[in-house]
């Protein structure tokens, strides 16, 4: 026998709580203040501004460019972020680039749209940045389909020309050979 008691007794414990509530309340008042101070002083707050779109593009210009993985792969891309930057007047280097990168995020939502959210410590800046890249991601998307329909046009109009030479062709040696028979 070692004369250990296994038994815990609550009323006493009870009892010695109730003798040091004031010292309790104290270090638990202290430790709010503390933490609150150091928070409130120390920790950067950090703001979340999104944006939902839905990219309006027929064919396969909808499914190619309002594919989450596209999005993201255009807007964090280097150029794409550095011409952000600059935009918002902002310092342009490598780590701009790699901060502004990590606060961008990219998601689908239920609904198949595209969401952009950014995390920022100035909630002004957050929705100028936002506003930026969803603007000049779609006006890229945009000027990305004028190019190509414009060189689908510039194709199709010089296989006309082609087929109308030599749809002439054809009429002339036909109108030759009606004009010897």
């Amino acid at each position: 026998q070692y004369g250990y008691d296994d038994e815990i007794d609550l009323m006493q414990m009870f009892q010695i709580l109730l003798k040091s509530w004031k010292l309790i309340a104290a270090i638990f008042l202290i430790t709010v203040v503390v933490v609150g101070s150091v928070t409130f002083f120390f920790v950067p707050k950090k703001y979340r501004s999104h944006t939902l779109f839905a990219l309006e593009a027929e064919g396969s210009f909808a499914k190619t460019f309002g594919q989450v993985s596209m999005v993201r792969d255009v807007i964090h891309s280097n150029t794409f972020l550095k011409g952000i930057l600059e935009k918002t007047e902002m310092e342009v280097n490598q780590g701009a680039i790699d901060g502004l990168r990590k606060a961008l995020s990219v998601s689908a939502t239920e609904a198949k749209n595209i969401r952009l959210q950014i995390i920022w410590d100035d909630p002004q800046k957050a929705y100028e940045i936002l506003s930026l890249v969803k603007n000049r991601y779609q006006a890229q998307v945009a000027q990305r389909i004028n190019v190509y329909t414009t060189n689908r046009l510039r194709v199709a109009e010089a296989n006309f020309n082609r087929i109308k030479a030599e749809f002439e062709l054809i009429n002339k040696e036909l109108a030759d050979f009606q004009k010897r028979n």
